[in-house]
This record gives structure tokens, C-alpha cells and sequence, in this order.
């Protein structure tokens, strides 16, 4: 892996809000990685943590997007508002990663991974943007949220898709449509709660996030 430098973009949204983010820069990379997490699930956490180090080890810049949305102004905005907030700070984080590489031709193979609510951004990016080259990794995707199984099943590239059957935001019928696609990579742990943790059992979520990495190292190997 190249020297990282890590820094951050100056992002602010539609509505004049400024956007936290780290953002890990490579010499000459190519490819890149905006890793949207969850409502009580940051980019400090194992999943994403490990995640984006091996994002960094396969050759992307990667943005992480660090907003805190536990706050109470988020948390009193309707489930629209809610989600069309996630989405204009998925597209400004984006546009401004995008920027980073002003001068060679730009990234050939954008990752997005949406951890949870992170997965409304992500699906709202794939509706913005359908011509960019994305693939998609949907970590714990909200499937009972129909706008999201609508934007998935629009998509027409690749995808990678881990969920457990164990978490309350899965949803077999959802997941049914979505594995018939074409191109679908998939994990279904049978073990695991939201976090696909397994509380007091640490060997076995060590497992868990083990598989997740495997899958995701599959994914952006090919």
C-alpha cells in the first residue's frame, strides 16, 4: 500500500451545512471508495474500520462521511426529509472526492459502502448518478424500506449484499427479488444482529466480521 495521506474535503450540502469526513489519499490512485455509515454505527467501528483499510490495501482514495445523524434536528425531520438529507450529503461528498483527481481523468471504479441508513444514501446515489461507475456494497441494507428495494433492483451493474437473518431491518421478500438480479454477490449470515454482532459470543462475531471482509475482498478483487 502507497503512503496515506489523510486529510479531509471542505463539503457542504444543498442546505449550506458543512459535511464531516475524513478523506484517505493515495498517490496515482485510480479507484475510490465513500463509505456512508450508519445512525449509531460510525466509520470508527469495526465494520467499516476494517472495511476501509482494505479499501486503502486494494488502491483507493477513500471518503469516509463522519456526519453524526443521532442529532436532534436529524432526528426530527420526517422519514422523507430524513432521507433526502442522507442523499444530498451522499451527492456533495461524492462530487467533492470526485474533485480530488482533477487532473487525471478522474476514477475508473467507484466503490460505495452504505452501512444501514447509509444504504438510502447509497441508493440515492445509484438514482443520481447512473452512468457513473459504481459498485455497490450494501452492508446491512434496510430492506423493509421499498424506495430502497425499488432503487436496487434499477441498478444493473454489480453488487455485493451481506445481511443477516437474525437483523430486525431484514426482509426475506426483499432480499428474494434482489438475489434474482444478475450479477448479485451474496452473504446471508445466519448469526447476527444489526451490527452482526452476537452479544457474549465474541468468537463468533469475530467470524462474522471475518466473512464480511472475505466478501468484500471478493468483491473488489474481480
Amino acid at each position: 500500500m502507497s503512503e496515506v495521506k489523510i486529510t479531509s474535503r471542505e463539503i457542504v450540502n444543498p442546505a449550506g451545512e458543512p459535511v464531516a469526513n475524513r478523506f484517505y489519499q493515495q498517490p496515482d490512485a485510480r479507484k475510490l471508495a465513500l463509505v456512508l455509515p450508519g445512525m449509531n454505527y460510525t466509520c470508527e467501528m469495526p465494520l467499516l474500520y476494517y472495511a476501509t483499510h482494505l479499501l486503502l490495501e486494494h488502491g483507493c482514495d477513500v471518503l469516509q462521511v463522519c456526519t453524526d445523524y443521532t442529532h436532534s434536528e436529524f432526528q426530527a425531520l420526517g422519514k422523507m426529509e430524513q432521507a433526502q438529507r442522507l442523499g444530498s450529503d451522499a451527492v456533495s461528498s461524492l462530487q467533492a472526492a470526485r474533485t480530488a483527481r482533477p487532473d487525471s481523468g478522474g476514477y475508473e471504479q467507484i466503490y460505495l459502502l452504505g452501512k444501514s441508513i447509509g444504504t438510502i444514501s447509497l441508493a440515492f446515489l445509484l438514482s443520481a448518478f447512473p452512468d457513473l461507475p459504481f459498485k455497490p456494497i450494501w452492508l446491512t441494507p434496510l430492506l423493509r424500506q421499498p424506495l430502497l428495494v425499488e432503487a436496487a433492483l434499477s441498478w444493473k451493474g454489480p453488487a455485493l449484499w451481506i445481511a443477516s437473518v437474525e437483523d430486525q431491518t431484514y426482509a426475506a421478500a426483499g432480499w428474494i427479488k434482489i438475489i434474482q438480479k444478475p450479477d448479485q454477490q451474496l452473504l446471508l449470515l445466519d448469526r447476527g444482529n444489526h451490527r452482526l454482532e452476537i452479544p457474549d459470543e465474541i468468537e463468533t462475531t469475530l467470524a462474522n466480521l471475518k466473512s464480511v471482509l472475505l466478501a468484500i475482498q471478493n468483491f473488489i478483487s474481480n
